[in-house]
């Protein structure tokens, strides 16, 4: 299923029962859901692949700014069974010395002139292909059409995390000017905290039932029969 900034933002004011964008306006849920996809992507990143061309005896590479983490470096592309690098320090004494290795060095400051490294121990040939899988952030939704990639299953983190927002944002703005007509400061502040253990509840169910659907390691020990 496909779901635009459009979409996720009437599935948000839904959650926070701001149907007719009395209290918030879009412009400020697309905001906040843009944070709720920002704080995802500390969680569930967009798993992203990157083809390099090798330059002869060329061993530093730059890598897409979006990167988070690598996951695999495979090099060279296309071999039966593929070969796979080991990580390693490239600052290692003996980096250079030994083939088979990788790094990547990932800045706080990733701009597009100044993106993550990748380097390689061995000095390859020219024309072969380096495959990088690697954990990538997922887009901000900048216009109405744009399509988030958040997998669905995912999704219904998005409205608890702008909830939270909303909720902590009347909090603010009734500790900064107080009305004594208005709902007690105590109050908003306590919804804000109830919000953001609704969220914080659903995020460690979701990172759990990831967990539990992923691939658990097996060794054998003296026990195991042989058949």
């Amino acid at each position: 299923m496909t779901t635009t900034l459009t979409g996720l933002t009437t599935i948000c004011r839904d959650a926070i029962g701001d149907p007719s964008a009395a209290t918030f306006s879009d412009a400020i849920l697309q905001d906040y859901i843009n944070l709720a996809i920002a704080d995802l992507n500390n969680y569930f990143p967009k798993r992203s692949v990157a083809t390099i061309s090798t330059v002869l005896n060329q061993q530093v590479y730059e890598l897409p700014i979006s990167l988070i983490s690598a996951v695999s470096v495979e090099y060279p592309t296309s071999e039966t069974p593929p070969k796979y690098l080991t990580r390693r320090a490239y600052t290692h004494p003996l980096f250079n010395l030994v083939e088979g290795y990788y790094d990547v060095f990932i800045r706080q400051d990733q701009t597009v002139g100044n993106p993550p490294t990748l380097y390689l121990s061995v000095k390859p040939p020219a024309g072969k292909t380096i495959t990088v899988w690697y954990n990538s952030e997922h887009s901000k939704l900048l216009n109405p059409g744009d399509a988030t990639t958040i997998l669905d299953r995912h999704l219904y983190l998005i409205p608890l995390r702008v909830r939270w927002s909303c909720w902590a944002e009347l909090a603010t703005v009734e500790t900064m000017d107080p009305d004594p007509l208005h709902t007690p400061y105590p109050t908003k502040e306590k919804s804000a905290n109830l919000a953001e253990t609704a969220y914080r509840a659903a995020l460690a169910t979701a990172i759990a039932t990831d967990a539990e659907s992923g691939i658990t390691p097996w060794t054998m020990d003296r026990f195991d029969r042989i058949y």
